[in-house]
């Protein structure tokens, strides 16, 4: 399976690591301290830094990489090089040892399998030869009643956070698979083109100049949608405009028109309607669009704002009906109703007397 190394993808899996890593080196400090006493104020800045300093480092390191992906691998093969250090410190005491061991070699083998795995292995190697160098090699396989007892908080804590990063991943990439879903059932083709539209938005302003007929302009837009693309992706919020997308679609009469110039944004004209008949069918969609949220779909929490203009004789042109239906939906409150449900035939009632 390809991986995503793009900088958005890079920078999720550091976070991910940070927060694993945070807890792991902490809970750490408490084994290889208790073994290590008294030890010497070097080894105690050392494991002060290493314990409480560097999964901060290591996380500014890799999200301010130009391949946060990479760096992050780095980080965990530093991750290695000192769990060996620590070895020799704690001088090969067996429960700790193993302990450690374990703990870095689970952030491996989550990460990219066996094979980083081993080169994990080679960089715990390179770690022992190099404090072994500095410290020399003392082995004393024994595990002191103590150390056991401060080995017990990261046998306990971390599988359970590994465990809990795990899960919230998989739940992360449900909801992406429920939002590719949405967007490849997504045919854009079903909206007019934008120059289609405003061709014909001219055509029915002079229509209605005449008399013959009425209409009213409606923009519906997600609110802060750039905002939440940063959060959320962009997959989830393309699912979320493309909903948004469907369920005015399925609102409009086959006459009526709508397009989207940009994602999350609409353009509806909605022929031969005022204004009332035009709140009701946006009311539906707000409360359409709340449900579709909420019902299990996967998709981020969205507000909706509508910018509704009725044809009216001081309109000058085309564009200054469209421009004051964008300058509504700016100023019209944020909406996102608390689900109120319609059901199809109730919903079908409702266009019908919106239509008359």
């Amino acid at each position: 399976m390809a991986i995503d190394r793009s900088r958005a993808a890079g920078v999720s899996f550091a976070k991910r690591v940070y927060q694993s890593r945070i807890v792991g080196c902490a809970l750490s400090l408490v084994f290889v301290a208790t073994t290590t006493y008294p030890g010497g104020g070097m080894l105690w800045a050392l494991m002060v830094l290493n314990g409480f300093v560097w999964p901060h480092i290591a996380f500014q390191l890799a999200v301010h990489s130009s391949d946060p992906y990479r760096a992050e691998q780095r980080n965990l093969q530093l991750d290695c090089v000192y769990a060996g250090g620590w070895l020799v410190a704690m001088q090969f005491s067996l429960l700790p040892s193993v302990l450690l061991l374990s703990m870095v070699g689970m952030n491996s083998v989550t990460t990219k399998g066996i094979s980083f795995l081993l080169r994990g292995l080679v960089a715990n190697a390179v770690g022992v030869l190099l404090v072994g160098a500095v410290m020399g090699f003392t082995v004393t396989l024994e595990t002191p009643p103590q150390v056991i007892w401060a080995c017990l908080p990261m046998l306990v804590l971390y599988p359970f956070t590994i465990g809990w990063s795990s899960y919230d991943l998989a739940a992360q990439l449900l909801r992406q698979k429920k939002a590719l879903a949405i967007v490849t059932g997504f045919d854009e083709r079903m909206f007019t083109p934008l120059d289609h539209w405003l061709y014909r938005l001219a055509q029915v302003l002079l229509r209605c100049r005449c008399g013959s007929s009425t209409a009213t302009v409606a923009v519906v837009r997600i609110d802060k949608f750039q905002a939440l693309r940063n959060q959320h992706g962009g997959l989830l919020m393309d699912a979320l405009s493309a909903r948004l997308g469907q369920l005015i679609k399925g609102e409009i009469r086959s006459t009526d028109l709508v397009c989207s110039p940009n994602a999350g944004e609409f353009f509806v004209l909605l022929l031969q309607a005022g204004a009332g008949g035009a709140r009701s069918l946006t009311e539906r969609v707000e409360a359409f669009f709340a449900q579709s949220v909420a019902n299990g779909e996967g998709l981020p929490e969205g507000h909706i704002r509508v910018g509704l203009v009725e044809f009216s004789y001081g309109l000058v042109s085309e564009n200054e009906w469209l421009q004051l239906a964008r300058e509504r939906s700016t100023e019209a409150e944020p909406k996102a109703p608390a689900g109120r449900h319609l059901s199809g035939r109730a919903a079908g009632e409702a266009v019908f007397m919106h239509h008359q």
